[in-house]
């Protein structure tokens, strides 16, 4: 928590939000900032956090940054603007803008994983429904796997051939090859979520409390109350 509060002294921005951070090994990690007035901008850290340092993406463009996903400490990806991925294969260094022109909506969330391939959660606010594509050739060609009717954002984590799909209301097990494995609806509102292994996972509310669950979701335990705060953001480690 300290390091992460240190990247906005190399931003250029007054003031940054950092909605994620991700670390692809101990030492290399990497996050992105929204700040208040600018373009996003992203970070990168070689000493495992206590420094970070400013990235660029598109030399001279203000960009928007959704969502970054790393499947090693080389290939990674970014969700900018609406339909375009950003995509680096040296850490970085540099960048490959990839337009998904088969969609409608906007790219919300990646998954890169290196066994399975990249996941895009694109949501069509027009039609109140998310689609979930795949691609196994680093962004050149996508297919569609899943199609789900919400209102809501999903999240997504993939875990032993699995892909396990999230809003804040519900919780979506397909395979890999979009067939889906349960369907979990959730009492309360949760802001975040995250995969410990193939059946433990845990989800935060902040107005209803910290749960787990050690059956994929099926039921659920309260371990920890709290009282709300707009400071929680995520769940890691």
């Amino acid at each position: 928590l300290d390091t992460i509060g240190y990247i906005p002294a190399n931003s250029a921005a007054s003031f940054s939000i950092i909605p994620k951070f991700q670390f692809a090994s101990e030492q290399i990690g990497y996050a992105f900032s929204i700040p208040l007035a600018e373009g996003s901008e992203f970070f990168k850290t070689s000493d495992g956090g206590v420094n970070w340092n400013v990235v660029e993406v598109d030399a001279g463009q203000v960009i928007e940054i959704r969502d970054i996903a790393f499947a090693n400490e080389d290939l990674g990806a970014l969700a900018i603007g609406g339909n375009e991925l950003a995509i680096t294969e040296n850490g970085g260094m540099d960048w490959q803008r990839v337009l998904v022109e088969s969609i409608e909506g906007i790219i919300q969330t990646i998954v890169w994983d290196e066994v399975y391939g990249i996941f895009i959660s694109v949501f069509d606010w027009a039609n109140s429904k998310n689609v979930i594509l795949k691609s196994l050739d680093n962004g050149a060609s996508w297919e569609t796997i899943f199609t789900f009717e919400t209102g809501q954002p999903l999240l997504a984590e993939v875990m032993a051939e699995t892909l396990i799909i999230y809003n804040r209301i519900q919780m979506l097990r397909i395979s890999i090859s979009g067939t889906l494995l349960s369907e979990t609806a959730l009492d309360e509102l949760w802001e975040d979520f995250y995969v410990i292994n193939a059946n433990e996972y845990a989800r935060l509310s902040v107005r209803g409390g910290l749960f787990v669950t050690e059956d994929s979701g099926q039921t659920w335990e309260k371990i920890k109350d709290t009282e709300g705060s707009s400071g929680l953001a995520e769940l890691t480690g």
